[in-house]
């Protein structure tokens, strides 16, 4: 079934504004349809103008990667600090800015508005959003799967250029994101040749090999319990010991 939105929740889930949305319902871009909630947008076609503007995007600035790493050095740029160490001249580090405020402030200037634009269109505003936490305070894949749930909007991608916006999913997330797990290794084939003494070589339970091996188990245990004075537990698994003894054939 069709899934429908109303301009508000369409204007959230592009990251644009709801004038935006409007502007592209009268232009024709967008069709509109009356429903109960008043105006709804088709979250089908939504997206595929998006993916069409991604497109575009991507194709003036070469791949997914090179627009991550802008945006990345938008909400942290690298700045050069003095480091001096006693008795040691002062050197250059290069050191990005781990400032969760300055990089909310970066995305919502007017004039980063055409960068930040593109990089809506391409990977969504609750991944932006996300984008700004500095490391150490939570997983920021976590903190943009909850934006797109609560406000709407696509949930991060793992592919490299999310990578470079939000650095690595915790356990949690990567359970999510890959729901089959890793895939498993194909175990090579021993090659043919003579097999060592085991249940396929008949010592499952029930074989005389099985038996032996009980009995041999437990004469050393009764060995264990006589060292320690427990004679009467030596005694009991010398029983035992003759009993698989006889179970073998022996």
């Amino acid at each position: 079934m069709e899934k429908f939105l109303t301009v508000q929740e369409a204007a959230a889930y592009r990251g644009v504004t709801i004038p935006t949305i409007r502007n592209w319902t009268r232009a024709g871009r967008l069709a509109q349809h009356q429903g109960k909630r008043g105006t709804m947008i088709s979250r089908a076609e939504l997206e595929k103008i998006t993916n069409a503007d991604a497109l575009a995007v991507l194709a003036a600035y070469g791949s997914q990667e090179n627009l991550a790493v802008k945006v990345r050095d938008l909400l942290f740029p690298v700045d050069r600090v003095e480091v001096q160490k006693p008795g040691q001249m002062v050197v250059f580090k290069s050191v990005r800015s781990a400032n969760g405020e300055v990089a909310a402030r970066q995305l919502r200037d007017p004039m980063n508005g055409a960068l930040v634009a593109d990089a809506v269109t391409v990977f969504g505003r609750p991944t932006l959003e996300a984008a700004c936490i500095p490391d150490g305070v939570g997983c920021r894949w976590h903190f943009a799967d909850m934006l797109a749930i609560t406000h709407g909007g696509p949930m991060p991608v793992d592919l490299p250029a999310w990578r470079t916006l939000l650095g690595q999913p915790c356990v949690g997330c990567v359970l999510r994101l890959n729901p089959r797990g890793p895939k498993r290794q194909t175990v090579a084939r021993k090659p043919p040749g003579r097999r060592s003494p085991g249940l396929s070589a008949g010592g499952g339970p029930g074989t005389p090999v099985y038996w032996r091996s009980q009995a041999d188990n437990a004469l050393k245990l009764a060995d264990q319990a006589r060292a320690r004075g427990d004679h009467a537990e030596s005694r009991r698994l010398r029983d035992r010991a003759a009993e698989h003894a006889r179970k073998a054939g022996n």
